[in-house]
């Protein structure tokens, strides 16, 4: 037993040079790795998701998002990003109204291949449970930016006009709409319609909305100003080749122009014909015609007073 001891003693003392080389070795070697995979980043503002069981809803939080340190090797940590990251706890087995405190750890980080989470910021969280409750609220969608001059906008309709909210009760008792991500008017000149997403109902809980977006419907018209024409003569427009002699009354019309303000600013009495189609009569008597009115393009006549007129046809006598 003694010689077995010495020759391992033995054994142990001997090229001590080249043990304590490989000793060397090993620390530079394991200093080095250290040096490659010890760099550090922390990504800022990770979203932050929350499983609650089906049929309970989160009434409140204190984080909607959080910061996660990341240790990994220079070029892991050059290529992650915010996007590959998120941050998950799952509460799906608790089922109790009520607040509660929840720790968040580095077990609860997706993502971020290559690179290792060391730590989360805010490590805690508070939340609240609430029971699941649905309800249909009418969507809102503004505008923003300015059309073109000479037009203006005449409505802006949401299609579906209402959405279905799921969420806590308590909340969903205060909401009594959502808004539509607002829509850019910028130099617009015509109609259009535009897919838009329906946007957060509130920072602090979540409200699941179906459908999550609607299509908004935009009508854009021309501006106009109107302009009355008294006492225009009426005329009456017979078929070619007629012997009817006519006379109506009243011979005079009140006309109602619209079109833009310069158009109308420029126009004249002479411009304008007021007249009532006969061209079908074909017998003398009394007959009512409609007024018509021809105007320059870019007239329209929304109003004749008035709207009709007597028109007496009468044979002439032979010469």
């Amino acid at each position: 037993m003694g010689a077995r001891l010495s020759k391992l003693r033995a054994q142990i003392l001997n090229n001590k040079g080249l043990k304590a080389l490989s000793l060397l070795l090993a620390v530079i070697t394991w200093h080095a790795i250290q040096s490659v995979i010890s760099h550090t980043t922390a990504m800022k503002d990770i979203p932050l998701e929350i499983k609650v069981a089906g049929g309970w809803a989160i009434l409140d939080r204190s984080a909607n998002a959080v910061d996660v340190l990341f240790r990994g090797s220079r070029e892991d940590i050059a290529i992650l990003s915010p996007e590959q990251i998120s941050v998950v706890k799952d509460i799906s087995g608790h089922d109790r109204a009520g607040t509660m405190s929840l720790e968040l750890t580095p077990e609860d980080v997706r993502g971020g291949r290559g690179v290792r989470p060391l730590k989360i910021n805010p490590d805690q969280v508070t939340i609240s449970l609430d029971r699941e409750e649905e309800k249909r609220v009418p969507v809102r969608v503004e505008t923003v930016g300015k059309i073109q001059d000479g037009y203006w906008v005449q409505s802006v309709a949401c299609v579906p006009e209402t959405v279905l909210l799921r969420g806590p009760g308590q909340r969903l008792g205060a909401t009594d709409h959502v808004q539509a991500r607002p829509i850019d008017m910028g130099g617009r000149i015509r109609s259009f319609k535009l897919r838009v997403p329906i946007l957060p109902v509130d920072p602090n809980w979540v409200a699941y909305v179906e459908p999550n977006e609607v299509t908004a419907e935009i009508t854009i018209v021309e501006k106009s100003a109107t302009k009355e024409f008294l006492d225009l003569p009426v005329t009456v427009v017979m078929a070619p080749g007629s012997s009817f002699g006519v006379t109506v009354e009243p011979d005079r019309a009140k006309v109602l122009l619209r079109s833009r303000a310069e158009v109308l600013d420029t126009l004249a009495p002479t411009q304008l014909i007021v007249f009532a189609d006969c061209t079908k009569a074909g017998q003398s008597g009394v007959i009512e015609c409609p007024l018509q009115v021809k105007a320059p393009p870019g007239v329209d006549v929304p109003q004749i007073e008035p709207a009709t007129i007597r028109v007496t046809l009468k044979e002439r006598a032979a010469p």
